[in-house]
């Protein structure tokens, strides 16, 4: 082919089966082209004189990974994608800070971080790598090699591999796949669905959300969201250890006594109280859009959702203080959903008394 070599790469990227290209002949200004569709078995040779030949391959592009093993880790600039594309792992530098951390955010809304790993310990520099070491735990190292977050798993564990499962939580598993860690027990500020908050009554392990300290420092702050087995189980939002700004009330079977009701449109929460575990947990109804419940470094519990192809949250209902703002759009469609049920049973009712008189 008689063509430069800018025309040459167009016309092997042109084809998927084209993994190689270069000039055929660059002797006295030559402007052939080359190209090869499988093993680089028939690459010529020019004898005469010293020119050098390059040669281009093209790199079939791979597809993001969700695991870290033994050989495997990532560094600045590289991401775990889980397998349904839903959640990214990867370092983040929040608002105006200089400072790095692992986190994990929605892939199509990477602003909303919800997770940190390294709250307490950020990176000063840009060449943190995050690892799996030999005893099997998964830490974050920074440019001298020093530990600035680990797993901190109890006993040694061989052959250990961390993913990134498409609900958002990060697992650490062992040789035979059983759980050594999972990121969905230490919560930062944000609850997402599957999520549990609250009590493993025999481990004394306690689920619970905490305020970064503020929008350019995700380190626990004032605020924390937990779930109180003082009594009757509820949920608590304090300032500090002590002071409560609002309670949610006791379960009723359907939602918590204190919070007003709500659309279950949109999520479907559950709240498990049993000798061994006690915890409060949602799901969301519909993939149309996904919920998010956030403890903000005000003190603002916000439960926010995202629309498919939609960039920005809105806020269905805030709390603060003893006191819930629910949205006007959950209101309406709580009363819209009132209003149907009550409709069907006059209607029924209706049906019942004409079909009663045989009139119907």
């Amino acid at each position: 082919m008689n063509m430069s070599l800018k025309e040459c790469k167009v016309e092997c990227l042109k084809n998927c089966s084209c993994t190689t290209y270069a000039n055929s002949d660059i002797r006295a200004g030559g402007s052939g082209c080359s190209l090869w569709f499988g093993d680089l078995n028939d690459i010529r040779e020019f004898p005469e004189g010293d020119t050098i030949q390059d040669v281009y391959i093209q790199m079939a592009a791979s597809e993001p990974a969700d695991t870290i093993t033994l050989t495997q880790s990532i560094g600045e600039g590289q991401t775990l994608v889980s397998t349904g594309q839903s959640f990214e792992l990867g370092f983040f530098t929040p608002g105006k800070s200089k400072n790095r951390y692992i986190g994990i955010w929605y892939k199509n809304s990477p602003t909303a971080v919800l997770w940190v790993a390294n709250r307490k310990n950020p990176i000063t520099d840009s060449s943190g790598v995050l690892t799996i070491r030999k005893d099997g735990n998964l830490v974050l190292l920074n440019q001298a090699k020093i530990i600035i977050w680990s797993s901190n798993l109890s006993k040694v564990a061989g052959n250990s591999v961390a993913q990134l499962l498409d609900s958002g939580n990060l697992v650490l598993r062992d040789g035979s796949g059983s759980f050594l860690w999972q990121s969905f027990d230490f919560p930062s500020d944000t609850q997402f669905a599957g999520m549990k908050i609250g009590w493993e009554l025999k481990t004394g392990l306690n689920r619970y959300l905490s305020s970064w300290r503020s929008a350019d420092d995700p380190s626990p702050g004032d605020f924390t969201y937990r779930n109180d087995i003082h009594g009757l189980p509820q949920l608590v939002l304090r300032d500090g250890t002590s002071k409560k700004q609002f309670r949610s009330g006791p379960w009723n079977g359907l939602r918590f006594s204190g919070v007003p009701l709500l659309s279950r449109r949109h999520f479907k929460a559950f709240f498990v109280y049993t000798t061994e575990e006690s915890y409060y947990m949602y799901e969301n109804n519909e993939k149309s859009f996904i919920t998010r419940l956030t403890l903000n470094e005000s003190g603002l519990l916000q439960r926010l959702i995202l629309n498919e192809g939609s960039s920005e949250w809105s806020v269905l209902y805030t709390v603060q203080k003893e006191n819930v703002t629910v949205m006007a759009v959950v209101v309406l469609t709580v009363f819209a959903e009132l209003m149907i049920r009550r409709c069907a049973i006059v209607w029924w009712g209706l049906f019942q008394n004409l079909h009663k008189n045989g009139m119907y």
